[in-house]
């Protein structure tokens, strides 16, 4: 939600649209309660004046442990110019931590999957061979 929540920020930004605009846009698009909620803030402290550096650091607690930063990042950007790029990088930032998260829940989850896997094919070998085994014990004992 977060890196959708930026990149959103940086083309609208990219595209001229007033950051006040983009803000708001952003908002509407975004699915996560959070980050609607962030964005509203951030466009109600643009809306009384205050710069988007500014407006990130008075709602830094919704940022999590990245918020520091973040908030550097955004104080640089402001400074040299370069907003859109530090919003796309922050995206990118957001995309790469979330894939990391992916591939790393991956590898806990495959040796579950292996062993619920060895299960299932030991119960099925079981059900197949366990009656023909029986079998043989029935046999016996009718003689």
């Amino acid at each position: 939600a977060a890196a959708t929540g930026f990149r959103t920020l940086a083309m609208l930004t990219e595209s001229n649209v007033r950051l006040s605009s983009a803000l708001d846009i952003t908002a509407q698009a975004s699915w996560h309660y959070h980050y609607k909620e962030l964005f509203v803030r951030l466009r109600e402290h643009i809306a009384v004046g205050r710069t988007l550096h500014e407006a990130f650091l008075m709602e830094s607690h919704w940022l999590g442990p990245d918020a520091r930063n973040l908030c550097g990042l955004i104080e640089l950007a402001s400074e040299t110019g370069s907003g859109t790029e530090m919003l796309s990088e922050i995206a990118d930032d957001y995309e790469e931590d979330l894939d990391n998260l992916a591939a790393t829940l991956d590898k806990m989850i495959e040796p579950l999957t292996m062993l619920i896997l060895g299960v299932m094919v030991g119960f099925l070998i079981y059900a197949i061979y366990g009656p023909m085994f029986s079998l043989g014990d029935v046999i016996l004992k009718k003689k």
